[in-house]
């Protein structure tokens, strides 16, 4: 276990809110049963002007064994007036794939010269 990977989730502002055409991340919360699986990298107080995307890059830790999933919620400005809470953004966090860490090519390589090792190693004490 212990392995890492990214994934970008592509954040676009595709209309205009009461502020303007600018949309304001406030804040995230990561929820759910393997929520300390994941990291987000995102300040909060970032900007997208519209038609603008913001790419916020998410690490998967794989803490074991089978599938992960949680909930990444957004906390925006869109629609907000002076002082008001804004919309929410709910995205599944649902790695597929991820999950399960994956032996490197490089690995598998030592393993194979092992065994050939220890095959070669067998042969030699048959015959003598």
């Amino acid at each position: 276990m212990g392995s890492s990977s990214t994934l970008d989730l592509a954040l676009q502002n595709v209309g205009t809110n009461v502020n303007g055409s600018l949309l304001t991340i406030e804040g995230y919360t990561i929820t759910g049963t393997d929520a300390s699986s994941f990291s987000v990298s995102l300040t909060s107080g970032s900007v997208i002007d519209q038609g603008g995307t913001l790419i916020v890059p998410i690490t998967v830790y794989a803490t074991k064994v089978g599938e992960l999933t949680s909930n990444l919620t957004l906390f925006t400005d869109q629609g907000a007036g002076l002082g008001g809470t804004g919309a929410t953004f709910t995205y599944l966090l649902d790695p597929i794939g991820l999950s399960t860490p994956t032996p490197e090519p490089a690995s598998i390589a030592v393993i194979a010269v092992g065994l050939a090792g220890l095959a070669s190693m067998r042969r030699r004490c048959r015959i003598a």
